[in-house]
């Protein structure tokens, strides 16, 4: 490659859009290899394969969530906790209760926030389903997957920073909020939409050096300083 750079290692995954997760020297990701769903485990450093675990039930391809030695995978319709070491996984539990495929869900003092899809399917970019649905915010306990409370709004993306929830809705809704185990309880919330209809926020937003940026399905990158 120019400049120098060279490639460590290239190795078949399988098709899908999950990222990765790295812990330490571990990467976490997955891939669809007909007729399976395979988690991986490999070496971050060298692509080697420390194991692969293949889902049964479910379709989808999340980014794992890596908390210790616990992997979280949330597909369209089920969801997974594996408890992992330097062999094959164990699974901690299985359930229904907080399936967001690609909308990751985030970690705050060991429980899990998600949107959850509630056995609907959307298609790939049917947006006016996804604008006109309520969907359940869950808190989801990361020991036990019991769903600690939830609470209705719009389909939101999530980011944690300093123990705080960001959601940025589908409508372009910008809400800080305080969760625990026991509620919600909403601190902000502005518009990003600028009275628009119809501007999808399905990406979630990055906040980095005092500022946030989002982004919308037709085009518009929005720069939020919240350094004060």
């Amino acid at each position: 490659m120019n400049g120098g750079a060279k490639i460590l290692f290239r190795i078949d995954i399988g098709r899908g859009h999950s990222n990765v997760a790295i812990m330490g020297n571990r990467l976490y990701t997955m891939g669809f290899i007909d007729p399976e769903n395979l988690v991986y485990c490999l070496e971050a450093d060298t692509g080697r394969e420390i194991w692969r675990y293949s889902i049964e039930i479910g379709f989808g391809e999340p980014n794992p969530l890596v908390y210790g030695n616990k992997v979280f995978l949330s597909l369209h319709d089920t969801c997974y906790m594996l408890e992992t070491d330097e062999s094959e996984p164990q699974q901690l539990w299985v359930s229904g209760e907080l399936c967001s495929d690609i909308a990751t869900a985030v970690l705050i003092d060991k429980y899990l926030y998600g949107t959850h899809f509630a056995g609907r399917y959307v298609t790939t970019n049917d947006w006016n389903t996804m604008l006109r649905l309520d969907w359940p915010l869950r808190c989801v306990s990361v020991e036990t997957g019991f769903v600690m409370w939830e609470q209705n709004m719009e389909h939101s993306t999530l980011t944690a920073a300093d123990g705080k929830l960001i959601l940025l809705g589908i409508k372009g809704s910008l809400r800080i909020a305080e969760v625990t185990a026991s509620g919600y309880t909403e601190l902000s919330r502005g518009d990003l939409s600028g009275g628009k209809k119809h501007f999808v926020f399905a990406t979630p937003l990055v906040l980095c050096n005092g500022k946030m940026y989002c982004r919308n399905y037709y085009g518009d990158l929005i720069c939020i300083d919240v350094s004060n």
